[in-house]
Parts: structure tokens; C-alpha cells; sequence
């Protein structure tokens, strides 16, 4: 099993990312368990908002206790127009800090040593924008063999992350090359030609399009689009998929 990171600065669309990578892969026959590492949104709401979901299926408890793979199984969601896309995640209403305790650095460790061992073909984290305060994400950054790094086209997304990596770079342990540089969402005003200066790079470059939000908002799979801009949205992501096998499986 491959660990992909969905990372970057706030309001980037990593959970958008997180989906539709997640999407693309399943109608290439792969298993795939999205978790939410998110410790200020419960994440299951947002990828499933139509479940009824409470703390029985919360992946916050399994924290609480030595994590087994028992304590998982009940933890997994699938999604309901697809036997090969799951979730983990926080139920609604639940605070990390206060509902269960923030879990610690060795307790993720143990939750990815386990899902190394799953019967999945990719685990897509779901991370949290501040990586340099939020350990969890940082250990995703980390153990992770693709970073897709969001980066909100406009120069406040851009200084942010420059900031981030710029403290990363102390560390040998963040290796750039394997990041994957996304701008998202790009709309028709975007001065793109100037953000692809700043960034440096050539990156993936997603259109925001209606018909993607409200499919996410309904928590519909995020594939098979008809409106014209989010078709061009998941055609963008399936190249990126290509990408990402690639960089995952060389």
C-alpha cells in the first residue's frame, strides 16, 4: 500500500484533491481509504455529508487505546456509489482536544504502520493547511511516497507555502521531489502566467468548475462529469493520477 499526503495552504481544495485523486484511482480498479487528518474539521461529514455517522464510527477513540487492526475495521466508511472508496475520519460535532485527547506522534505512527499492512492499494491523508504546527500532518509529510502540495493561486497561497517549505528544508526527512506542485482552484481571472513564475515549477493547474462543488457538496463521486469546466477538471486529475503511480511505483 502507497501513502499519499493531500497538502497545502488553506482554502487550496486538499480535501477536493483528496476525492477526486481518490475517484480517478478506484476506476482504475484500485482500493482506496481517504483519512482525514484534520484536527479542526470533523472530516466524515465533509466526504459522506447524507451517512448517519456518530462516534461508533469515529476514528478519534481508536486513538484512546493500543491501536489494533480490530479497532479499524468498523472505522472504514465506504462510500456509497463505490465498493473500492473508503473513508476514516472525526463524526460531526466532535473536537479533537476535548472529544477524544490530540493524538500523539507514536499513536499515527502505529495507525500507518497498519495501514502499510491493508489490503489497499493507496491511503490518500487528508491533511491539515499548517503542517509546521500540526505533528500529524508533518508525520504524513514524512512517511508519505507522493506530497500533492495545493497551493492557492494568488500570492497570499503562494507565501504561505513558500514559509512552510522554507522550515521543511532544515529537515531531510521532507524530500521536495516528492511533491507534486498543484494550483487550485483556478478561475478564468487568474493571473496564471504570473503564479507559475512564482511557484517556479510547471504545476498541475485545476479549473474550478460548479459542477465539482456541488457533486462534493452532495458527496457524490467526483468522476464522470458532464458540465464542459469539470470535465476539463478530471481530465486534469487523471493526468495527475498518471503522475502519481509513476512517482508511487516508479
Amino acid at each position: 500500500m502507497k501513502l499519499i499526503a493531500s497538502w497545502g495552504s488553506s482554502g487550496a481544495g486538499k480535501s477536493t484533491v483528496a476525492l477526486a485523486v481518490a475517484a480517478a484511482l478506484t476506476q482504475r480498479k484500485k482500493d482506496v481509504l481517504v483519512v482525514g487528518m484534520d484536527t479542526r474539521t470533523p472530516m466524515l461529514p465533509v466526504y459522506l455529508p447524507n451517512a448517519k455517522l456518530d462516534r461508533a464510527n469515529s476514528l478519534g477513540g481508536v486513538f484512546e487505546q493500543t491501536i489494533g487492526e480490530a479497532a479499524l475495521k468498523d472505522k472504514m466508511i465506504p462510500h456509497p456509489q463505490s465498493d473500492r472508496l473508503y473513508f476514516m475520519g472525526l463524526a460531526a460535532e466532535e473536537v479533537p482536544g476535548i472529544t477524544y485527547p490530540i493524538p500523539n506522534r507514536a499513536s499515527v505512527q502505529r495507525l500507518f504502520d497498519l495501514l502499510r499492512q491493508s489490503p489497499f492499494s493507496y491511503c490518500i491523508i487528508d491533511c491539515d493547511s499548517t503542517a509546521v504546527l500540526e505533528p500529524i500532518t508533518l508525520l504524513a509529510l514524512e512517511r508519505s511516497e507522493v506530497v500533492l502540495r495545493s497551493v492557492t493561486p494568488d500570492v497570499r497561497g503562494h507565501e504561505g507555502m513558500k514559509s512552510q517549505l522554507c522550515w521543511m528544508s532544515n529537515n531531510d526527512t521532507f524530500r521536495s521531489e516528492r511533491h507534486i506542485p498543484i494550483l487550485n482552484p483556478v478561475y478564468p481571472h487568474t493571473p496564471l502566467n504570473e503564479m507559475k513564475a512564482l511557484e517556479g515549477t510547471e504545476p498541475v493547474v485545476l479549473p474550478w468548475a460548479q459542477q465539482v462543488a456541488e457533486w462534493q457538496l452532495a458527496g457524490r463521486l467526483l468522476t464522470r462529469f458532464e458540465e464542459p469546466k469539470a470535465a476539463e477538471f478530471e481530465r486534469r486529475v487523471w493526468a495527475l493520477v498518471d503522475r502519481i503511480e509513476e512517482a508511487a511505483y516508479g
